[in-house]
């Protein structure tokens, strides 16, 4: 029975209230010890900022970001961090990371973008009502 109490409270904790939009120009940097690559200005022609929300899911837990399946990013709630990328066609992805009750949800949620040159494209992360993470454009400044 206690584990069973333990359960649902876990799940009511990941499954709470959707995440909020953090407004690019709100966003703080995250640190440079959690971004990993694309850091270079004159390496791309193009930039791809991604902004985690705030709020309460998943909350405790970073995300990781991904670009074309290599490991870019840890992302804290409210975080952003910008990449310096070639212009073309990224797959863009994000999931929880850590152990626990980090680790519930989908492993990763994956989405193809077109980044044009010169552009300077916005993502949002965000966790939905079900705990899994997922990414859309944002246009919130």
């Amino acid at each position: 029975m206690r584990k069973l109490l333990l359960a649902f409270a876990a799940t009511t904790l990941l499954s709470g209230c959707a995440t909020d939009a953090v407004p690019v120009k709100e966003a703080i940097t995250a640190p440079n010890e959690r971004v990993f690559n694309y850091q270079d200005s004159s390496k791309g022609d193009s930039s791809l900022t991604i902004i985690r929300d705030s709020g309460v899911v998943g909350g405790g837990c970073y995300i990781t970001v991904f670009l074309n399946g290599a490991r870019v990013a840890k992302l804290d709630t409210k975080e952003k961090a910008t990449f310096h990328i070639n212009s073309g066609e990224w797959i863009v992805g994000a999931g929880h990371e850590g152990r626990g009750l980090c680790s519930g949800g989908k492993e990763r949620q994956e989405r193809d973008f077109i980044i044009k040159p010169g552009e300077e494209k916005n993502l949002r992360v965000f966790t939905d009502n079900n705990g899994n993470v997922d990414i859309k454009p944002t246009t919130i400044q």
